[in-house]
């Protein structure tokens, strides 16, 4: 039985660069890279997941960071509106950062106190249906 050749960081850092071009420039999906990898590479189904995986997680950085370079640039253009604009265009960068901060949409509703519900007459124990 031959042993396979292991992969530098180098090799395997190619690999996942070439497995991001794929994905992004020519739409390949799991299926199809893992196919690829498995006959360009003579790796195992596990191995070329692996390659998979780490240009998935690369694509997310990027994507998390390209997003949120956006979003601060935006922050400035409202800051700079906020302290420079007439007063209409100042109200409606404040409400537009508010909705950036999720300010207007909570998580979750807090209540402390009782809430009772009145059925009717229950002492008979059947609920008035009419």
């Amino acid at each position: 039985m031959a042993k396979r050749k292991t992969k530098n960081n180098i090799e395997i850092a190619d690999i996942v660069n070439e497995c991001i071009e794929m994905v992004c420039n020519e739409g390949y999906g799991w299926s199809r890279y893992t196919a690829f990898a498995k006959e360009k590479y003579g790796v195992s189904r596990d191995t070329a997941n692996k390659y998979w995986r780490d240009a998935i997680t690369d694509i997310r950085k990027k994507h998390d960071r390209k997003n949120l370079m956006v979003v601060e640039s935006m922050i400035r253009n409202l800051e700079d509106i906020i302290e420079n604009g007439e007063n209409r265009d100042k109200l409606k960068a404040m409400e537009q950062l508010a909705k950036l901060g999720g300010l207007n949409s909570p998580d979750k509703i807090e209540h402390s106190g009782e809430v009772k519900f009145d059925f009717g007459d229950t002492e008979s124990g059947h609920l008035p249906i009419k």
